[in-house]
């Protein structure tokens, strides 16, 4: 008796402690948030971004997560993932984030209030008794900070939900909206050619179309940064209220194209003049009047001949992806690919701040030869091998950050075509009939600098110049331009390509890893860093490694007699295995057979 007593005290003891241990556990679990992601760019992780920005806030943000709880099994599943997605952001909101969800079917006034939120219902189909049928469901979230708002329709899936997310919180959070302007006029036709751009911004940030009006009219005070596409024939009062606009601490990204094409005669080309090319000079960046073609990294371009389409590699649109675009620079650190359309080549004038992708695409004494590889003169020496570890390209790299240091502009380059690049100029003529370059065939060249940002304190182009008038003369020495002209600016940022066939709305649907890029730019320049590693996650493009004719033949040979040469080796094994384990049988028959007798 006193032995059953025992062993159901004992019983009793084991499960108290389990459950003790089962509630410490779960308190302890709710105290930390711990989460394993072993994906690559820890896909499932809401990124250092993210969590500056959640870590920043100063009040709640309400989410409201609006689902119908009677999904599809597949919607199911991504109301799900919305939810772990959700999770973390109320965890990492540290009591800032207060999450609920809903469903608006159940209540007929909050249907109504859908549609004054911007939450549409969407129909899905849905395999009911054995039928498909047509569902409306809502699969949508509000965010609200205050009085303010701001919506995501659908929810389609989980790829950009972050974003998304966390530039609805950024946005509305902010004391004030941020202006972006388009410049037109002199050659640029925003609605023709940027309509998708544009729009995609729009979604960010407010969009304002800017028409100086051949220097009649200022860019608005409340614009902070200003895209220049494609300009052609700037006037010069037009360029000083660009000058300006940037020494009062605004931001400009300028699109300079060497061409202006003519696809109806058979892709022929004209040298194009911008009118910035002074302006641009003297800040520290020259955009070359040249083309670049690259032989090697390129992409498949479309075109007809009478009634027949084809595609091949064109190296007038070289793709850049790998270490040719710089991983220390947040537009560009985690892009994986660029594609830019007849390019324009550009030298720099001013220290070079940072990695300089085409060092860090070398190696090893490859690394020597960088400065005749270097088409846009940026890498002027490299100090000869010291050791047999040293190449001296960290020593002249620690001697260009040294200098680009104490200068009051520095550069940082963007992105570069491969060192299988050469340029041309003159009259051009585009037609893939007459580059029959294949990337097997390709001879090594130059590496040409093709987008750059700089930053620091600019000096006037119209420091030591007279401010041109509306009209083309000069203001005199009195004069209200002459008074209020700033002659050098705060700490600001440009950024400079030699493109911009790469924005416009044919090219885009094709690439859009370009429209990443020119996001991540946009945000670096206005809002600083914090979106851009969210944006540039999962825009992935990986192109394969180039391997040579040789190896490609062995592959060939390996794939194709491999699998059978294998059956056979195999049957010999097999083959070869029973003959022994029958002669063994034989010997022991024998050996037993030898025993009876």
């Amino acid at each position: 008796m006193q032995g059953n007593v025992s062993k159901t005290l004992i019983t009793a003891l084991e499960v108290a402690l389990v459950l003790a241990i089962l509630i410490v556990g779960n308190f302890v679990a709710g105290q930390y948030f711990v989460r394993l992601d072993l994906t690559e760019d820890k896909e499932y992780t809401i990124s250092p971004s993210t969590r500056s920005i959640l870590g920043n806030l100063d009040d709640v943000v309400s989410v409201k997560a609006y689902f119908s709880s009677d999904l599809p099994p597949r919607l199911e599943q991504m109301r799900r993932k919305v939810a772990d997605v959700l999770d973390e952001y109320r965890n990492y909101g540290e009591g800032h984030i207060n999450v609920e969800w809903i469903d608006p079917a159940k209540d007929p006034e909050l249907e109504q209030q859908m549609r004054f939120l911007g939450i549409p219902q969407v129909q899905a189909q849905v395999l009911d008794k054995d039928q498909l049928q047509v569902k409306n469901v809502y699969m949508g979230i509000a965010v609200q900070y205050g009085e303010k708002r701001q919506a995501i329709p659908i929810i389609q899936d989980t790829y950009t939900l972050e974003y998304d997310l966390t530039s609805a919180i950024l946005r509305i959070t902010l004391d004030e909206e941020k202006v972006l302007g388009f410049l037109t006029g002199q050659g640029i036709d925003l609605d023709k050619q940027y309509q998708g751009i544009r729009r995609l911004l729009g979604e960010q940030y407010e969009v304002r179309v800017v028409n100086l009006d051949s220097g009649r009219t200022s860019i608005p005070e409340e614009i902070h940064t200003l895209i220049i596409p494609s300009p052609e024939g700037v006037t010069d009062r037009e360029k000083y209220e660009i000058d300006q606009f940037i020494m009062r601490g605004g931001r400009a990204i300028f699109l300079i194209d060497a061409i202006r094409l003519n696809e109806q005669a058979g892709l022929q080309a004209q040298p194009v003049t911008s009118g910035l090319e002074d302006l641009l000079a003297n800040f520290g960046v020259r955009v070359q009047k040249a083309i670049v073609q690259d032989t090697r990294f390129n992409t498949h371009a479309s075109f007809s001949n009478g009634y027949m389409q084809y595609s091949v590699p064109y190296p007038f649109w070289p793709k850049i992806s790998g270490p040719f675009l710089a991983r220390d620079q947040v537009a560009t650190s985690r892009l994986e690919s660029l594609v830019l359309p007849w390019p324009a080549p550009m030298k720099l004038d001013v220290p070079i701040a940072g990695d300089d992708p085409l060092l860090e695409a070398l190696s090893g004494e490859d690394r020597a030869r960088a400065p005749e590889l270097d088409g846009s003169g940026t890498i002027r020496s490299i100090p000869q091998p010291v050791g047999a570890d040293s190449t001296g390209a960290d020593e002249a790299k620690e001697a260009g950050e040294s200098e680009a240091e104490g200068a009051p502009v520095r550069a940082y380059i963007l992105a570069r075509t491969s060192p299988y690049s050469e340029t041309q100029t003159g009259r051009y003529d585009l037609t893939p009939s007459n580059n029959p370059f294949q990337p097997r065939n390709a001879k090594i060249g130059k590496s040409y600098v093709v987008a750059a940002a700089l930053e620091g304190r600019f000096n006037s182009y119209y420091a030591d110049r007279p401010a041109p008038s509306a009209d083309g003369s000069e203001a005199g020495p009195d004069s209200l331009a002459e008074a209020t002209k700033i002659k050098e600016s705060a700490e600001t940022q440009i950024i400079v390509l030699g493109n911009s066939f790469f924005l416009q709305d044919s090219f885009l649907g094709q690439f859009p890893e370009n429209a990443v890029f020119f996001n991540n730019a946009v945000d670096w320049l206005t809002l600083g860093p914090e979106l851009i590693g969210i944006r540039s996650r999962g825009a992935t493009d990986r192109p394969l490694k180039e391997i040579s004719d040789g190896v490609k033949t062995t592959l060939k040979v390996v794939l194709t007699l491999g699998p059978a040469l294998l059956v056979i080796v195999l049957g010999l094994i097999r083959t070869i295995a029973r003959r022994r384990r029958r002669a063994a049988v034989e010997a022991d028959l024998r050996s037993a057979a030898g025993q009876r007798a």
